[in-house]
């Protein structure tokens, strides 16, 4: 499924006046950057902040999506398993500043609506390392950086059970994910 992140992002990022409280709760009142299109322009947080700008709309075609799958699996009365698979690139800011929240607003969703535990579906997260956009990458300064701060926010999530921590982050007013599961199982693709 295609969803289509679109923002002004320089005039929204810089008049904090506008913001949610959910975007409050991570976002600089300073941004102290400018995010060059296409996307995020390179900048994880504003990737984060373009996810954030549209999570209403997300969560809801996420929904019925889900509903959608599972009406058309229920046959004879079995439960299907779900089996949800994030493709993300992390050399960027679009992909590397949030598909994490991606799998997790997916988790607060299947959980909220459809009382479903992690233990009832599963979540691949399948990752293109920056080297693949190294071809092409020109100027792009960012793309090694983008992809060591994604894979160190990832290992940290990974080992929240073990560290005894909670990843918690409230995505709207209806949807919150608090817990210590990993964001999905993550599969690293290389150029090499």
């Amino acid at each position: 499924e295609f969803f289509h992140l679109h923002s002004n992002l320089l005039a929204e990022m810089n008049n904090p006046h506008n913001w949610t409280e959910e975007i409050k709760s991570f976002m600089p009142a300073q941004v102290g950057f400018r995010p060059e299109p296409p996307g995020a322009g390179g900048f994880r947080l504003a990737g984060r902040f373009l996810l954030f700008k549209h999570i209403g709309t997300l969560a809801n075609r996420l929904r019925e999506i889900i509903r959608q799958i599972r009406n058309d699996a229920n046959v004879g009365g079995n439960e299907p398993q779900i089996n949800i698979m994030i493709l993300t690139g992390i050399a960027g800011g679009t992909g590397s500043g949030c598909s994490l929240d991606i799998a997790y607003l997916l988790r607060a969703i299947l959980k909220g609506d459809f009382q479903l535990d992690a233990r009832q579906y599963s979540m691949n997260g399948y990752i293109i390392l920056p080297d693949v956009n190294a071809v092409d990458a020109g100027n792009n300064r960012y793309l090694g950086r983008n992809g060591y701060a994604y894979l160190k926010e990832l290992d940290y999530l990974n080992s929240l059970r073990e560290n005894g921590e909670l990843f918690e982050q409230r995505y709207t007013d209806f949807y919150r994910y608090s817990g210590n599961v990993a964001p999905f199982v993550p599969y690293l693709f290389s150029s090499e």
